[in-house]
């Protein structure tokens, strides 16, 4: 119900946020890691498919470290999960670097190939130089 006098409204709202359940919601609310949890679960579930024990399980299955480099998680960022883009399946989970090498290669097989066969050369090429 709208009121026509401010100091009504201000009452009102002063009294609702002194309650101690809004107080405590308020709070919970507040706390960044809890957020940020929540947030990442609807994440998982909403955009792959994945409740967290399928996550948890992805990340057993790869003993913990990136699906591509082995490497485990630095704790800086969050792991990525890899998946088809014409599917939506999920393939596994990957730190942030090999992430982003999948990304700029679209995807591509053919492309990641040649790259490795680059540098396989270009190794090649600095010893003969030598």
């Amino acid at each position: 119900m709208p009121y026509k006098d401010p100091e009504q409204k201000k009452a009102r709202d002063k009294a609702y946020n002194q309650r101690p359940e809004v107080i405590a919601r308020r709070n919970e609310l507040r706390a960044k890691p809890a957020r940020k949890a929540v947030a990442r679960r609807w994440y998982l579930k909403n955009i792959y498919g994945l409740e967290a024990h399928d996550y948890a399980e992805i990340l057993t299955r790869q003993q913990g470290v990136c699906a591509i480099c082995g490497k485990s998680n630095s704790g800086k960022r969050d792991w990525h999960v890899d998946h088809d883009h014409v599917s939506g399946k999920v393939r596994g989970v990957l730190c942030n670097p090999c992430n982003l090498m999948l990304g700029l290669a679209k995807d591509n097989p053919d492309v990641l190939r040649k790259a490795a066969s680059y540098l396989d050369d270009a190794i090649i090429r600095e010893y003969d130089a030598v």
